[in-house]
């Protein structure tokens, strides 16, 4: 994560030397007013700005280097505070006011429309029921197998199977993610709420339903 956040800082910097037409310049040197213009327009010229549409090619990219920016600018604040640099102290937060005024305005309501758009047209292709029954069936079937090795011989890499398969059979049943089941706490559990005959959606229900229902509870 670390590595990643300094590469895109090193790229929108070599991209800004690029536009400055300075090799000289320092990073630190960047955080100043006049250098705000050269600042968006490397932003737009590494995310792939297209001028005509004024689309990004990489919206998220932009987005996150804004957000790098500004915590390097509050940094470099806090280091003239330190040094008492009351003159560079106050370049920084001028440059941060005239950053955080640009990003809301000419950098992230793009990057906000792009991934709107994107969202919009991406097309998900959701499994058939069939596939979704041959998947139970298959876990089914592989939980049955790693059941009846644990019951002749305990082995740590058959029991850490079975609890993927039975991961993955709760949230094929659930509908939810992995992270939201491994969240749930004993005292979530505890609360579990059994369908009763008095439910809504019980009406609508066949005997056989009904009684499937009861062994049913959500929490």
């Amino acid at each position: 994560m670390i590595r990643a956040k300094l590469r895109t800082v090193g790229k929108f910097f070599l991209t800004f030397k690029k536009i400055c037409g300075s090799e000289s310049i320092k990073l630190q040197e960047v955080f100043d007013p006049p250098h705000y213009d050269a600042c968006i327009a490397s932003i737009n010229e590494m995310c792939k700005m297209d001028v005509n549409t004024g689309r990004y090619a990489s919206p998220a990219t932009a987005f996150a280097i804004g957000s790098y920016l500004k915590k390097i600018a509050f940094y470099l604040v806090s280091e003239s505070i330190k040094k008492k640099n009351k003159s560079r102290q106050e370049n920084i937060k001028d440059f941060l006011i005239l950053l955080q005024e640009g990003l809301s305005h000419e950098v992230n309501k793009t990057v906000l429309e792009n991934q709107k758009e994107q969202k919009r047209r991406k097309k998900i292709t959701l499994p058939s029921t069939k596939d979704i029954r041959s998947l139970k069936t298959y876990l089914e079937k592989r939980q049955h197998v790693h059941l009846e090795k644990l019951k002749e011989k305990f082995k740590f890499e058959v029991w850490k199977d079975l609890l993927g398969v039975t991961l993955t059979l709760v949230q094929l049943f659930n509908r939810r993610r992995a992270g939201e089941i491994e969240r749930v706490e004993i005292d979530d559990f505890l609360q579990y709420e059994r369908f009763n005959e008095n439910n809504e959606m019980m009406v609508n229900l066949n005997m056989r339903e009904k009684l499937n229902s009861t062994i049913m509870f959500v929490f």
